[in-house]
């Protein structure tokens, strides 16, 4: 009998989950979001302007750019998005751009897609952008107490940063990994009608877990396949080539080589912490520079909890090279 080991058991691990302390059990999305203050309310005032130039007016009379014709005519040019609690201003759009008066639109359509399953919610910056995690089948074990959930993975914003999307992604236990992948199963406007269909909700499921079981197929077979300190080494150096000289200098500056070498290091320390609870393989070296990127390189090797929402935002776009490439070479 194999038994899992929880990393969030692990202070360091959890704080590093993609979406923050994660529930062990899902749940309604709703009260998931409720509880880390994702269901405030917004509005959209409009954009206005108070003229300097006395000798443009001479009056103080807030103005109100408006479109002047077509379709638009009278509606103000641009509006604010903020919150109603804070009054913090969240984002900034045309005129005619749809409003939605709060996140909740998504927790209802991810419950209704997949009911008491969600385990996670974040905000990001003062409420700008948002995501939810949902466990959407049994967990994965690899062997040896390596264990993976297949997730989706649920993003949306008030500044237009994010479309409302659904991606599928992978939280691996041992190590509060989440592998966000490939393109997003489906993408919709936050005003759009979203009553999905049950035939809808099989495909995304569907879609998702055909995904999660070709991952794990690529996973069982690197993890299948030794992988040497030495070989590894190498890959760092693929990753992160020695730097060379800028055209007209004859000498490479500290400071680059100081960088190359940070990014070197994080990934072997992290190589080394694989190696330690796992045989080393080709699996575990590419988790290694996924954990070093995600933890350590995204943040700017700082610990804020600003710099992990920056990290946080890359990963979700796929600004990951090193994960990536490294896959690419480890899978080949």
């Amino acid at each position: 009998m194999v038994t899992f080991r929880n990393p969030l058991a692990n202070r360091e691990a959890a704080e590093h989950a993609i979406v923050g302390h994660r529930n062990t059990d899902g749940r309604n999305a709703l009260d998931v979001m409720d509880e880390a203050g994702a269901l405030f309310t917004v509005n959209y005032p409009s954009a206005t302007y108070q003229p300097e130039n006395h000798h443009y007016t001479s009056d103080h009379v807030v103005r109100t750019p408006r479109y002047e014709e077509g379709k638009n005519m009278g509606i103000p040019l641009c509006k604010w998005v903020v919150r109603d609690d804070t009054r913090e201003v969240l984002g900034w759009h045309g005129g005619n751009y749809p409003e939605s008066e709060s996140y909740r639109y998504l927790g209802e359509l991810a419950e209704r897609m997949f009911p008491e399953s969600t385990t996670a919610c974040k905000l990001i910056g003062n409420g700008e952008r948002m995501m939810l995690t949902q466990d959407i089948s049994e967990h994965i074990d690899l062997g040896g107490g390596d264990v993976i959930m297949p997730q989706v993975l649920w993003i949306t914003s008030m500044n237009a940063t994010w479309s409302t999307s659904v991606l599928d992604s992978m939280f691996r236990w041992f190590c509060s990994n989440q592998i966000v992948m490939g393109n997003a199963l489906f993408k919709c406007r936050h005003t759009e009608n979203h009553h999905y269909t049950l035939e809808q909700r099989a495909w995304v499921l569907e879609e998702s877990m055909r995904r999660a079981k070709n991952f794990a197929a690529m996973a069982r077979v690197m993890k299948d396949q030794a992988y040497t300190d030495e070989q590894f080494n190498e890959l760092t150096k693929k990753l992160v080539p020695d730097p060379k000289p800028f055209p007209g200098d004859t000498e490479i500056k500290q400071i680059r080589w100081t960088l190359v070498n940070k990014k070197r290091r994080h990934m072997t320390e992290k190589w080394a912490e694989e190696v330690e609870h796992f045989n080393p393989t080709r699996w575990a070296a590419y988790n290694a520079v996924q954990g070093a990127e995600q933890h350590h390189i995204l943040t700017g090797y700082r610990e804020t909890d600003l710099a992990k929402e920056k990290a946080l935002v890359k990963a979700i776009d796929g600004r990951t090279p090193l994960s990536s490439s490294a896959l690419t070479l480890l899978a080949a």
